[in-house]
């Protein structure tokens, strides 16, 4: 005859079978993307205990670091689940209560993309922030100018090399002195912020 649980054992296997249905964190993977609102279907990558898969969580808001990118199938990041039921807010921006009972579903989660496994782990350069994309706009999604040597900022900046040979011009007619006038086409530039010819940017 099996020996009966204390009381202590069966609140332990109470609480214990409570808590495997509270999630906070956890991460996962995209199994399908709607760019068109930014939500994702997220497969967790952590069994339950007892080796249970958990349930792929449709539709979970993607919250991107203020920077958007297409997801594909398969990108990695954290689940992280709030503590109660918000997709009221989520529909309407207002304050609303919440629409189911229960805390710390899955349902509530939001997706953080970016998150790597160890083996995927970035090359860190030294004093430098590097944005690893094959096609970055800055500014608007319609951006088609390369940064630096668009025609906007070339434009801009042999006007004001204009104006200030001009000036000094001036200064030195007026002041007796020498001045060496900077003249010529604005072409390629040298600067610190490095960039690729794909990066584009929307100017005001």
């Amino acid at each position: 005859m099996p020996d009966t649980p204390t009381w202590t054992e069966a609140l332990r296997s109470v609480i214990g079978t409570e808590l495997d249905e509270v999630h906070t964190m956890l991460p996962g993977r995209v199994h399908a993307f709607s760019r068109n609102v930014q939500t994702a279907d997220i497969e967790p990558l952590v069994l339950l205990p007892g080796g249970t898969e958990m349930p792929v969580v449709n539709t979970v808001p993607v919250l991107y670091p203020g920077v958007y990118w297409d997801l594909d199938e398969g990108d990695a990041g954290i689940l992280v689940v709030a503590d109660h039921d918000w997709r009221g807010w989520f529909r309407t921006g207002d304050v609303t209560p919440p629409e189911t009972d229960g805390q710390h579903a899955l349902h509530n989660a939001v997706f953080l993309p970016g998150l790597n496994k160890r083996a995927d782990a970035r090359t860190l350069p030294d004093g430098a922030k590097v944005v690893d994309a094959d096609d970055l706009r800055l500014g608007d999604p319609a951006a088609t100018e390369a940064v630096l040597l668009g025609t906007m900022f070339r434009t801009a900046l042999q006007s004001f090399l204009t104006e200030f040979a001009t000036w000094g011009l001036a200064v030195s007619t007026a002041c007796g002195v020498s001045f060496v006038a900077m003249s010529g086409e604005v072409s390629n530039l040298s600067t610190d912020t490095k960039v690729s010819p794909s990066v584009k940017v929307e100017g005001s």
